[in-house]
């Protein structure tokens, strides 16, 4: 039974650390774009997740151990732009090639560690399974205004408002007006 519960929090802990950034970028931009828009994001991490999780679990064999150096892993491999782009304003002519020999040593050392010396890893995994889903219900409670304005508001193609929003008046239409984001 214990078993069983360890293994449901490590995949939880696995879960709430890889779907954060998707959830948060999602809920910062709730008003903008809809939710099967963040799909094929999470599921390339949950892929790259699952991969990393079976090759460590291969080597590791102790699910718990596994699913932390998965984690820590994914942390790395999700924030690698933003540490290389800090450590190259600390060493500006750092080439990225050096730093993944780097990451990879470091990496090889923590497995190593986690091998020989990490008993079990079991607080550290609910520890950072509570801090992401800490962070996802922030984020979530953050974004009900606009979920909820956006449910209320939307207008139908046939209503008079959503008609009456693109008549214009005896001046001319700013062409600006029709160009998105994106396309600018």
């Amino acid at each position: 039974m214990k078993k069983t519960k360890d293994r449901i929090v490590s995949i939880i802990a696995l879960l709430v650390t890889v779907l954060y950034p998707c959830l948060f970028m999602y809920f910062q931009n709730v008003d903008e774009g809809n939710f099967k828009e963040i799909l094929p994001a999470v599921g390339k991490f949950l892929l790259v997740t699952g991969i990393v999780f079976i090759l460590v679990l291969a080597i590791i064999k102790r699910f718990s151990k596994a699913a932390l150096y998965t984690i820590l892993s994914m942390i790395a491999f999700m924030n690698f732009n933003t540490v290389l782009n800090a450590l190259r304003k600390i060493i500006p002519k750092m080439r990225t090639i050096y730093f993944l020999v780097v990451l990879g040593c470091f990496f090889a050392v923590l497995l190593y560690i986690f091998i020989k010396r990490v008993a079990d890893g079991m607080i550290a995994l609910k520890i950072i399974g509570l801090v992401f889903t800490i962070l996802i219900v922030i984020n979530f409670v953050s974004a009900i205004p606009a979920i909820t304005n956006r449910y209320f508001s939307e207008k139908t193609v046939g209503s008079d408002d959503a008609i009456t929003a693109f008549k214009f008046e005896d001046t001319k239409p700013n062409v600006y007006y029709f160009i998105y984001d994106e396309y600018g």
